[in-house]
């Protein structure tokens, strides 16, 4: 009995550190490139983050910094920054299986 308390309780406290807000420092990496033809430009979820659409996804701007994102390269158009985060459309990266256009997408975490 003792060790089922001990399983429920590693299994819970996994399931709750996978939930954990902290997604932004594996999802984000320094940006070196060059930033050109951007769509559109925002403070999603009514943060210090400025977010910049581009053809390789979005770009961050924060504190005298910028990152990229590790994943979802999309051809982000029609961007919209919102106080819950954004909305955009566009195309995907040429790796993605999704539909091309998109349609419309919307972020609640950045």
């Amino acid at each position: 009995m003792k060790k089922r308390i001990l399983v429920k309780a590693l299994l819970s406290m996994t399931l709750l550190a996978g939930c954990s807000n902290n997604t932004t420092e594996s999802f984000e990496v320094p940006f070196e490139g060059e930033l050109s033809h951007v769509h559109g430009m925002g403070y999603p979820g009514s943060g210090n983050d400025l977010y910049f659409a581009s053809h390789t996804g979005p770009k961050i701007y924060r504190e005298g910094d910028w990152f990229e994102t590790t994943d979802n390269f999309y051809d982000y158009m029609g961007f919209n920054a919102i106080d819950e985060g954004f909305y955009s459309s566009g195309h995907p990266s040429a790796d993605s299986d999704l539909p091309n256009p998109l349609g419309i997408q919307r972020s609640l975490d950045s």
